[in-house]
């Protein structure tokens, strides 16, 4: 029976593979990068299939089960989506309620039950309101990428270089955004 990879080594699989360019190269190159023995080729190919093609409530609930699941149910953390319908699938909140529950905030989450989730506002979440427009300015001032491969380093390198306190200051500022949402009755904010 194959171990329990951890969550770096099961991330670190798919940008190797995006890097490398095929499962066998992984494999060749992983006892450069973990004193853990390889993974099978079968292994990093199920792993960069899950971060492949459309995004459906079933792949986007195997992707928390596999990669940010255990991160999130370790550390005690939160986990805030926004109202993709992917997020709002029953077997995604279904399985949320049971691993995190009252520890997720989305739509039909067990917040909603308190405070619900507005509609259509990307103006709640740091990733909507800072992070995806920032890498997205960071990627295209190198100019425009060719390939699909070369887009997905360049936002991988822009995601590594985030300043750590331009992401601070983007959370505090989380508490202000709602005060704002509430003032403008839940409708997208003018900033």
């Amino acid at each position: 029976m194959p171990r329990e990879r951890s969550l770096e080594e099961r991330v670190a699989m798919v940008n190797m593979y995006n890097q490398l360019g095929s499962a066998r190269a992984v494999v060749s190159a992983w006892p450069d990068a973990f004193p853990t023995p390889p993974p099978h080729h079968q292994t990093v190919l199920r792993n960069v299939e899950k971060f492949d093609g459309n995004v459906t409530a079933a792949a986007y609930r195997d992707l928390l089960v596999d990669f940010a699941g255990p991160h999130l149910i370790d550390n005690l953390l939160y986990l805030q989506q926004d109202g993709a319908p992917p997020h709002f699938g029953n077997i995604v909140r279904d399985w949320l309620n049971i691993n995190l529950p009252h520890r997720w905030i989305g739509r039909g989450g067990q917040f909603d039950l308190n405070f619900p989730w507005p509609p259509r506002s990307p103006d709640l979440t740091v990733c909507d309101f800072f992070l995806w427009g920032y890498i997205k300015e960071q990627v295209y001032a190198r100019g425009s990428p060719a390939t699909l491969d070369e887009l997905r380093e360049s936002i991988q390198e822009e995601c590594d270089n985030v300043p750590l306190e331009m992401c601070a200051r983007a959370c505090r500022s989380v508490p202000s955004r709602y005060e704002d949402c509430i003032a403008y009755d839940w409708k997208a904010l003018p900033y």
